[in-house]
């Protein structure tokens, strides 16, 4: 080969990797955070409860707010907390992301973040659970999001739920 075709084949394959680089950067979608919330004062109960949120503003924050930008913009919801229940190997802690008052999938069915695990106190059996799920949001603007937990067993099963975080991102 001469040099000057060998200098054209570099050349050319300098603009290809160039090019495929370009459509690779172009491709990448960034997530954005949109709403971090955090509570670390214990909740406790033994029916249905909607989470406080945000344990660092005053009163109980079982609904938060975020924003869309563009109509049907991808949204996740992140939650995780520190979760134990009472109760029988069969009792287990739903939890539900609601989203401007629909559950989003798939935390919307048979949700267990924690299980019962033989024992009657609720103390015993201490994880720490996530859960998530993302949907397209219609409209832009402004959303409600909260986190209801559900006791699954026999009725006045005790559960608790310590250390949470909430994090919403956007596409």
């Amino acid at each position: 080969m001469n040099t000057l075709t060998t200098k054209l084949n570099k050349t050319r394959y300098g603009a290809v990797a160039a090019l495929l680089g370009l459509g690779l950067m172009a491709g990448e979608a960034a997530a954005v955070i949109v709403l971090a919330r955090h509570n670390v004062t214990p909740q406790t109960g033994a029916a249905a409860a909607n989470l406080d949120l945000d344990g660092t503003l005053v009163g109980s924050q079982t609904v938060v707010r975020f924003s869309t930008t563009t109509p049907h913009q991808l949204v996740r919801v992140i939650f995780n907390a520190e979760a134990t229940i009472g109760g029988a190997a069969t009792a287990w802690l739903d939890g539900t992301i609601i989203i401007n008052n629909i559950a989003c999938p798939p935390s919307d069915s048979d949700n267990a973040l924690v299980s019962g695990n033989g024992t009657a106190t609720q103390h015993d059996g201490w994880i720490s659970a996530a859960t998530q799920c993302f949907v397209r949001i219609p409209n832009a603007g402004l959303h409600s999001v909260r986190v209801l937990v559900t006791p699954i067993g026999p009725a006045g099963t005790a559960w608790r739920i310590d250390d949470l975080s909430l994090v919403i991102d956007t596409e």
